[in-house]
């Protein structure tokens, strides 16, 4: 059975009944999915103010024309390369339901739906090409797989759903590689399951292992994302770590930014208070990242060993782009053993910028605050000196205006955000 979904191109919103499914469409490249007698327009990377998208590689849409069609659910049985349009009505039914161990491509798809639209366990997966929209106000995931082999995620782009999900075999269990590189996700956020990421990588050791090039937008009260990117209990090896590089986040906020307090933020080495040192998250090297208004902390190490922060810029001036206070405004950028597990060792940050401003808020009764690191666990050297070194601050007005100018010329592209890399990454025995 499919679903004919048409895609009417218009300055103005229409709305067409078709199969028990209202389609909305805003612009020539954009459609939503609700259920019917409600019209909820969401965002696309094209419509995003500044230039995030276009200096980022965000992908544009792939392949539909002036009209859809979806078929049901799909299950894969068997490896191949799989082209289509699937669309779930159910949350407990994944879009496309992956049940097969052979080699997996999906790519040059749209699957939308009301729970999770990739699903399953795989030793090998590449999904690339692909747009993938969330139609509930509790969606499920984009991608939610289990891997002991290779899982290789490209050039889609993403709304309105928790991101993805990658678990691996367990906590020290080798649980092969992954890839996810040049990916747009928009407005993330909880649904079925809470705590959402754009990213998010559990439980296994990964070698050979990128999340790169990345674009995560988060618009205030459209989003709720935990921490964009999320490592937890994962790990690479020395020779061989987890590169987390040359993404570009832009906010991170609670339901209420105003008045919610708030735990998450930009990038996250993370993990249980009780693993063990050989098991915890480590050789994790998160460098040349540009992360705007995260509310709570820019970059930060929570948990494990031998982690390092790396040339990375954080900026935020402490509120919304309408001028009102982040009540959550915490740290740029913090290294800080939060489960006091005895796992935490060797972490450090080297030749980062951060601009961290916590800005004055009548809900709590704070002033105007700087707050750029907090780095209370890093390694330090021999003779008890930090080796977390060369790390940058700007000298500049604390004044709301001055402070919010100075971070929208980060968002413009009037200040390099990615242009940080040399073309060499940090070695994590530079520490």
């Amino acid at each position: 059975m499919t679903q004919k979904l048409l895609l009417i191109g218009s300055q103005r919103v229409r709305q067409l009944l078709v199969a028990g499914v209202v389609c909305a469409f805003f612009g020539v490249t954009y459609f939503t999915l609700t259920p019917v007698g409600t019209v909820r327009l969401r965002y696309r990377a094209e419509n995003i103010p500044y230039t995030l998208a276009e200096r980022s590689r965000c992908p544009r849409s792939f392949r539909h024309g002036n009209e859809i069609l979806f078929s049901d659910p799909i299950k894969i049985n068997r490896g191949g390369v799989y082209r289509g349009n699937w669309f779930s009505p159910d949350p407990e039914t994944p879009a496309i339901y992956i049940k097969t161990t052979e080699p997996v491509v999906i790519e040059k798809s749209v699957v939308a739906g009301y729970g999770d639209l990739v699903r399953g366990k795989t030793t090998s997966l590449t999904i690339r090409e692909t747009e993938g929209f969330g139609v509930s106000d509790l969606p499920g995931k984009f991608v939610d797989v289990w891997t002991e082999g290779t899982i290789d995620i490209s050039r889609t782009y993403f709304e309105n759903l928790w991101g993805i999900k990658i678990h691996g075999k367990g906590p020290g269990v080798e649980s092969g590689s992954f890839r996810v590189a040049e990916n747009c996700g928009m407005n993330i956020r909880e649904g079925i399951e809470k705590t959402a990421h754009f990213v998010q990588i559990a439980d296994g050791v990964f070698y050979s292992s990128r999340i790169e090039n990345n674009v995560s937008v988060n618009l205030p009260r459209s989003s709720k994302v935990e921490d964009v990117i999320n490592l937890y209990n994962a790990r690479g090896a020395a020779s061989s770590p987890i590169y987390v590089r040359s993404n570009l986040i832009d906010g991170a906020y609670p339901g209420d930014p105003t008045h919610d307090n708030f735990s998450g933020g930009g990038i996250i080495v993370d993990g249980d208070k009780n693993v063990n040192a050989e098991s915890a998250s480590a050789f994790v090297a998160i460098e040349d990242n540009c992360i705007l208004s995260t509310a709570n902390y820019g970059v930060a190490i929570a948990s494990g060993n031998n982690n390092l922060i790396f040339r990375n810029i954080t900026v935020s001036s402490g509120l919304l782009r309408d001028g009102s206070s982040i009540l959550s405004q915490n740290v740029g950028i913090y290294i800080w053993n939060s489960n006091e597990g005895p796992a935490f060792f060797s972490n450090v940050a080297k030749q980062n910028f951060s601009f961290w401003r916590q800005a004055a808020s009548a809900v709590s009764g704070r002033g105007v605050k700087l707050n750029n690191y907090w780095l209370p666990d890093c390694q330090k050297k021999q003779d008890g000196a930090s080796l977390c070194e060369a790390n940058s601050s700007p000298s500049m007005s604390l004044d709301d205006t001055e402070a919010l100018r100075f971070e929208n010329q980060f968002r413009k592209g009037l200040r390099d955000c990615l242009g940080m890399s040399t073309g060499t990454s940090a070695s994590l025995d530079a520490r």
